[in-house]
């Protein structure tokens, strides 16, 4: 058994469970992100090989998704596949919580000009 204690990211009110290392205990990350309206949208981007699932906990906003929006909302989830230029656009009502989870431990994360 092994306990992951919350840790804190960089944006405010975002934190992540785990480690990343070359060894992780777990093949996958798990990280919460609340949104409020004052957010502006990130930038777009896409992974080489990370799966990227999106579980909106409440709240509503727009994810965009190959240029397609596609409205964040409680009880649904969302799978990004390697490739896909998502990012989350706009908070349509706030908190907008969402649990991220990644399929792998690496950052492969690509941003798009």
């Amino acid at each position: 058994m092994h306990i992951f204690p919350r840790k804190e990211k960089s944006t405010p009110e975002q934190y992540y469970f785990g480690e990343y290392t070359d060894k992780p205990l777990a093949p996958f990350s798990v990280s919460v992100a609340n949104f409020d309206v004052s957010f502006t949208g990130e930038k777009a981007h896409y992974h080489k090989v990370n799966q990227k699932v999106f579980i909106t906990i409440s709240g509503k906003g727009i994810l965009n998704v190959n240029n397609n929006k596609i409205e964040l909302v409680e009880e649904q989830m969302i799978q990004i596949e390697p490739g896909e230029i998502h990012f989350i656009e706009k908070v349509i009502e706030a908190p907008l919580k969402i649990i991220v989870i990644n399929s792998a431990k690496i950052d492969d994360k690509v941003v798009v000009e």
